[in-house]
């Protein structure tokens, strides 16, 4: 009984709040505004047969954050397939040596 008048009591101070709008300020259906909210836009035909080139990946420059992370998360788990490290977020890895020769370089 508590929950529902405090529930009551909060919807009342809510709508207490907002302004009403009366039934005669609406627009009817059948009514013409005189108002223009929208502009007319001509359909270009050309934009139909808009493609957009294909995005391409800079493949052979790696930053140095990414082979750390391939090198840190191959060390610590030396037994996940190049497949798991793909779908754990190394998924530039071509082989799983890879992660050994960035290894390698780092030091």
């Amino acid at each position: 009984m508590l929950m529902g008048k405090e529930l009551y009591n909060y919807a009342v101070d809510m709508l207490a709040e907002k302004n009403m709008i009366h039934d005669e300020e609406l627009i009817h259906g059948n009514e013409v505004c005189e108002e223009v909210f929208f502009e007319s836009v001509e359909v270009d035909s050309s934009s139909d047969e808009y493609e957009p080139e294909e995005k391409k990946r800079d493949i052979k420059h790696i930053h140095l954050d990414y082979k750390i992370k391939a090198v840190n998360m191959a060390k610590k788990h030396p037994t996940w397939s190049i497949k798991t490290l793909h779908s754990r977020g190394c998924g530039r890895l071509k082989k799983n040596q890879m992660g050994r020769r960035y290894h390698k370089r780092r030091k």
